[in-house]
């Protein structure tokens, strides 16, 4: 007796028994209620519902461990149900904003989160990431001790006036917060005001870092300084291969445009900004480009278990964000993520093989383009 509902493993958490020895069925309901939340199924085996011979212990038992293990109280409910002649039972634990849950497990209290595959303890930044949740802010919109009159926007002014023909309102786009700088106001202001604003681009010979360096820069400084400088750094190192075909010539780019530009872009408004002395990585081979971002999902999920076309909208940093949307960067109807691998489909020397890649872990994000012209030279 198969119930296909029950096949998502990112918000479903499957037990054939309940289990009086093992945690992880508590571990799974305390990263729920930390996330997006998720439902239990006990009495269920892979898709088959075999049932309960329990279920009255079994609903009591599980009950008392949640309401007593997990702290504070989840927001949750138990029911009993039957499918066909068999009866199992169903946790819906549901989603909140303003809370982070601990679960007690042998006297150690942790924070949990899970993916498609894991249940897993918090690390330091996903923390950081659940405490800003907590207080309904995000890292960029937190106010520093620095007056407004102590920085300057010039690059970011001339930017938006060549583009929208009028001034920019910086307080509008919370760059400023009571006459004090923002963390975004920081990272655009001109100059360097936040340490770790910066992206270490390296071009090896070969396919690998056991190869030659041919090119290394460390870029720092302000977001569009670090915008210009990266695709600057990229064209200077890719090559532009020319196809003759009925007497026209076609221009084929290493790595299309559009892809680098929404690479570069998503690094610098996704990556984990509150850690000093991490920086963005740019590492290009002889076959492909690699661009490492610190700070995983910000929901802690991982990329590679997810549909790219299918991705919530979920922005670490939405200030950033929306100030290279209204510069007229990136687009705000669609994810990156989308746009790179919709560029890349558009090229003439485009096949299946060279689709970009995207990684994650809990503390990191790659996002790999891989060389059109790479089997052609």
């Amino acid at each position: 007796m198969s119930i296909r509902k029950y096949n998502n493993p990112a918000i479903i958490h499957k037990e054939k028994n309940v289990s009086r020895k093992s945690s992880n069925w508590l571990k799974a309901a305390c990263a729920f209620a930390n996330m997006n939340g998720g439902t239990l199924i006990f009495g269920i085996k892979n898709s088959l519902i075999v049932g309960l011979k329990n279920i009255d212990s079994d609903y009591n038992y599980i009950n008392e461990q949640i309401t007593k293990l997990i702290e504070p109280k989840i927001s949750f409910n138990i029911e009993i149900k039957t499918y066909e002649d068999k009866q199992y039972i169903e946790v819906n634990v549901f989603k909140t904003n303003n809370q982070i849950y601990t679960c007690n497990i042998d006297q150690v209290k942790n924070v949990y989160l899970k993916t498609k595959r894991q249940i897993f303890i918090a690390n330091s930044f996903q923390l950081q990431d659940l405490v800003l949740k907590q207080q309904n802010t995000t890292y960029d919109a937190l106010q520093l001790n620095i007056k407004k009159e102590n920085a300057s926007f010039t690059k970011l002014r001339s930017i938006y006036y060549q583009l929208k023909k009028k001034n920019i309102n910086i307080q509008t786009l919370k760059l400023i917060d009571k006459d004090y700088l923002t963390n975004a106001g920081a990272l655009f202001s001109d100059g360097c005001l936040v340490y770790q604003s910066k992206i270490l681009a390296t071009k090896w010979l070969g396919v690998d870092k056991t190869s030659k360096v041919v090119n290394h820069i460390e870029f720092q400084g302000d977001l569009l300084y670090l915008f210009k400088s990266a695709k600057k750094f990229i064209k200077k190192n890719s090559n532009l291969v020319w196809l003759t075909r009925d007497y026209d010539r076609i221009g084929l780019p290493d790595y299309p445009s559009q892809a680098i530009n929404e690479s570069i872009i998503n690094a610098l408004i996704h990556r984990d900004y509150k850690t000093i002395g991490s920086e963005i990585h740019i590492d290009m081979y002889d076959n492909r480009i690699e661009i490492y971002s610190p700070g995983g999902m910000y929901d802690a999920s991982l990329i590679q278990e997810q549909n790219v076309f299918k991705l919530e909208k979920q922005i670490r940093n939405p200030i950033l964000a929306n100030v290279f949307f209204h510069l007229g960067l990136t687009k705000n109807n669609t994810t990156g993520l989308k746009t790179i691998i919709n560029d890349y489909k558009n090229q003439f020397h485009y096949n299946k093989k060279l689709k970009p890649k995207f990684f994650s872990t809990n503390s990191s994000f790659v996002v790999t383009l891989y060389n059109l012209n790479y089997n052609r030279q």
